[in-house]
């Protein structure tokens, strides 16, 4: 990635519900919420690190957060004197709704693809 044609626009602390297959004394499953720090380009490409910081469940939303905007402050400093980072520490997720990346990844098929196995999915009961 070419950080001098698509720039860093933004970093951020992103949270992320899971189903932790745990379930409490009514039968209601219990989810856990974990941080993970974000960051977006200019045209639409969104990577997260690889570290996830364990989150408290979900209702009670105790989890490290903290030492996940730690690490975004820490990687705001990086950007602004290198004006980069190492992409060994971050893998690309879904780009930024309607921004040009997703355009691109949408005219792959893409997306519909992935929709196709979704409902394959659910079609055999998973």
């Amino acid at each position: 990635m070419n950080f001098a044609k698509d720039p860093i626009v933004r970093v951020y602390v992103q949270d992320w519900a899971r189903d932790t297959f745990r379930f409490t004394e009514d039968g209601s499953p219990i989810h856990v919420l974990d941080y993970y720090v974000q960051l977006e380009t200019a045209k639409g490409h969104r990577f997260i690190r690889r570290a996830r910081f364990a989150g408290g469940t979900a209702d009670r939303h105790d989890g490290d957060r903290e030492a996940a905007q730690r690490l975004c402050d820490s990687i705001h400093t990086q950007i602004a004197w290198r004006h980069t980072i190492d992409l060994q520490h971050w893998h690309e997720v879904d780009p930024v709704y309607g921004s040009e990346a997703y355009e691109a990844l949408d005219a792959t098929g893409y997306f519909r693809e992935r929709d196709r196995y979704d409902d394959e999915f659910q079609a055999a009961g998973w």
